[in-house]
């Protein structure tokens, strides 16, 4: 945590909005970033800025993840990281 309350990430991603809302891309960006000692690259600036909002609306509970974690344990001798989303 930084000053105020606010996370490093939170403000890199702040920091990348601005950037965005005043006309940089993410090539600029990342490039941006590096210059400070910021490894990340510019498809990882892309996903973000795409992201971020949506990101904020709402956390995902506990309780879901918890859920995932545990389908995942049931699962794990089955030679495969990921299940099919129930849902379709």
């Amino acid at each position: 945590m930084s000053w105020f309350g606010m996370s490093n990430l939170e403000g890199n991603v702040k920091r990348m909005q601005e950037m965005k809302a005043g006309g940089a891309g993410p090539l600029k960006i990342r490039n941006t970033f590096r210059k400070e000692g910021i490894d990340i690259e510019t498809h990882q600036v892309k996903a973000i800025l795409e992201s971020a909002d949506n990101l904020r609306v709402k956390a995902l509970p506990k309780k879901a993840a918890q859920q995932v974690i545990k389908e995942m344990k049931e699962v794990k001798n089955q030679g495969t990281d990921t299940l099919p989303d129930s849902n379709t």
